[in-house]
């Protein structure tokens, strides 16, 4: 979510006095400016390949009624509407817009990402699969138990628009194996791990920070 500085116009009111008998004449000048307009779109989000979300937009200050413009329209339900539902298939970021009756301007923008979720925490065999800490900024810990005596497994890191971040062959398993994967380097974001075997197919959710 970005923020702009607020552009607004001052009103002036001038009253000019005149006082009897006096020579010279006086000029109170009253400077009014209505509290400064702000408006919050709101935190980033995620969202799942064909769903949506409702922006929450906030907005204080400057002197009503409002009106609001969006862009882009790709996935919106409405571009003038405050709080329009978003579906976009594909990750965006989305700016809007607040102009008040005198004319004050304000704009502030957030992203939805798409992420394709693809069967999240589906399991086709017998293996169990942990990761901690779930969020992260550096090493993420697995550790995969299956009953079967021995797997060849293969370990691959999808980011939130599909595409592979780090695939890894991790050989034959006996049972149980623990096993780093320093993702430091990764972007902030939502991803998904999967693991994929003979008849196994698992996928767990992580953050990194």
């Amino acid at each position: 979510m970005k923020l702009k500085q607020p552009f607004c116009i001052i009103v002036f009111f001038v009253a000019f006095i005149s006082f009897q008998g006096k020579a010279q004449n006086y000029i109170d000048v009253y400077v009014s400016q209505s509290p400064v307009l702000t408006i919050n779109a709101g935190n980033d989000t995620t969202i799942c390949q064909n769903g949506s979300v409702v922006l929450d937009v906030i907005t204080n200050g400057g002197t009503v009624p409002y009106s609001f413009f969006w862009q882009p329209s790709t996935g919106l339900s409405s571009v003038t509407e405050v709080n329009p539902t978003a579906s976009p298939d594909i990750t965006t970021t989305y700016s809007v817009t607040v102009l008040d009756s005198l004319g004050c301007t304000e704009t502030s923008s957030i992203t939805i990402y798409v992420d394709p979720c693809l069967d999240i925490n589906k399991t086709t065999s017998v293996l169990s699969l942990c990761l901690f800490p779930n969020i992260t900024d550096g090493v993420l810990n697995i550790n995969i138990n299956t009953t079967n005596n021995s797997q060849l497994l293969q370990i691959m890191i999808y980011n939130q628009f599909g595409q592979i971040v780090f695939k890894e062959n991790i050989g034959m398993i006996y049972n149980n194996m623990n096993k780093e994967i320093n993702v430091a380097s990764l972007a902030s974001g939502n991803y998904l791990l999967k693991v994929i075997g003979e008849k196994i197919y698992e996928v767990k959710k992580f953050v990194k920070k």
